[in-house]
């Protein structure tokens, strides 16, 4: 339980960047979560983001895209 994420201060960061200044690429979006995470958290050894946008106007026929992001920080042993 001492190694796990508070998911409501992490939920905090992401609608922090969801609200904030408007973003165009979901791969943005993915990459600005993460970074605010890895900031937020720095005991956290490996994080993924998964965005996805529905009802997006392209000439085939999709649900949705998706971008996934993943962050990972190498364990420091001298700690």
């Amino acid at each position: 339980v001492n190694d796990a994420l508070n998911y409501e201060e992490a939920l905090f960061c992401i609608s922090e960047v969801m609200e904030g200044e408007s973003l165009n690429l979901i791969e943005t979006i993915a990459n600005e979560i993460l970074n605010m995470l890895n900031e937020k958290f720095p005991e956290m050894l490996k994080a993924t983001v998964r965005i996805r946008k529905i009802g997006v106007p392209l000439r085939a026929i999709v649900d949705y895209v998706e971008s996934e992001q993943t962050i990972e920080r190498q364990l420091n042993e001298n700690v």
